[in-house]
């Protein structure tokens, strides 16, 4: 794998865990996004206390936000990468919601060869985090489980990772940070964070990074072949932009992926073995454990959605009984 951070030590760190923190944005720089993030007054679009700014069905907003804090946190990662530049920019608000995990998870794939330049985020907090407040956290050495491409529309292609999300957030290492701090980790590498339990918003911002001069690939899946073929797309740096996650889902539950781009391959995509039993070799492999801090964490959020199925079951039950009465 070619270097990515400019020092020697950074990059082995990286490379061997998945994800290293390095660097700090400064009070100016933290200043400055804040008030943009006031500003662009981004409207949470799925309306699940998780505010991804780039989900927006504005299109002009989501072109100002990608700008903007590329100018502001641009020369901070300069310092640090051998040569990258950010590919999408973003804010990331996550709000006081008593059950709102964002679940285990990989992120999509852009590069054409992750081996040598993996597809790779920087999740920058603007306030001080733990996991009282939605800190981040991470499997470690999770990056070398699985190699395959990660598509859109996302999510919708099962995985051993999908589907046990919940159960392997007890392996995650939250990463404290101090507002500011980067945190760099490998898009493969397995990762979410727990309920924001705090009474603030947790205000961050989420980038991708490419080496300049390499080319960048969108892989969507082909609508006729149900999850067994990927298209690959030679993009451009606003893809994501004018092509965001919702719209991709919209054009595949359509039957047809309509963007301008030149198909470049269909790549078929492996039969996955999705249980318990298969990710866990790979726990095992690694001796990774449950963190015993996360555990109560997992067991609350797993009964308050318990609940809530029952009251849901009951209201249904109710109103099928009062339609059939009238």
């Amino acid at each position: 794998m070619e270097s990515i951070f400019i020092l020697d030590n950074h990059d082995k760190t990286f490379k061997e865990k998945g994800y290293l923190k390095i660097g700090k944005l400064d009070a100016d720089a933290i200043a400055s996004l804040i008030a943009l993030n006031r500003e662009l007054n981004i409207p949470d679009f799925y309306g699940c206390g998780y505010n991804c700014g780039m989900n927006s069905d504005l299109h002009d907003l989501r072109k100002k936000m990608q700008d903007e804090i590329n100018k502001i946190v641009l020369p901070f990662t300069q310092t640090i990468l051998n040569d990258f530049s950010h590919y999408t920019a973003t804010f990331v608000e996550k709000m006081p919601v008593e059950d709102c995990f964002v679940k285990a998870h990989q992120d999509f794939s852009y590069t054409d060869d992750e081996s040598i330049y993996p597809s790779f985020m920087c999740f920058i907090p603007l306030i001080d985090v733990d996991i009282k407040n939605a800190a981040l956290g991470f499997i470690p050495y999770s990056h070398k489980f699985y190699d395959t491409i990660r598509a859109f529309p996302f999510p919708l292609f099962k995985t051993a990772v999908s589907e046990n999300d919940v159960r392997l957030m007890a392996y995650m290492d939250i990463i404290p940070a101090k507002a500011g701090e980067m945190i760099f980790f490998n898009q493969n590498t397995i990762h979410g964070s727990f309920t924001n339990y705090s009474s603030e918003n947790r205000l961050a911002l989420s980038l991708s990074l490419v080496k300049n001069g390499e080319n960048i690939y969108a892989y969507i899946h082909n609508p006729k072949t149900k999850c067994k073929t990927v298209f690959k797309y030679k993009v451009d740096n606003y893809f994501i932009v004018n092509y965001h996650n919702p719209t991709i889902m919209d054009m595949y539950y359509n039957g047809a992926i309509n963007v301008p781009f030149e198909v470049v391959e269909e790549i078929e995509l492996p039969t996955i073995d999705t249980s318990w039993e298969n990710i866990s070799e790979k726990l095992n492999q690694y001796k990774l454990q449950p963190n015993n801090e996360n555990l109560p964490l997992i067991a609350e959020y797993n009964t308050i959605k318990k609940v809530k199925k029952i009251k849901s079951t009951i209201v249904d039950f109710l109103f099928k009984i009062k339609k059939s009465v009238v």
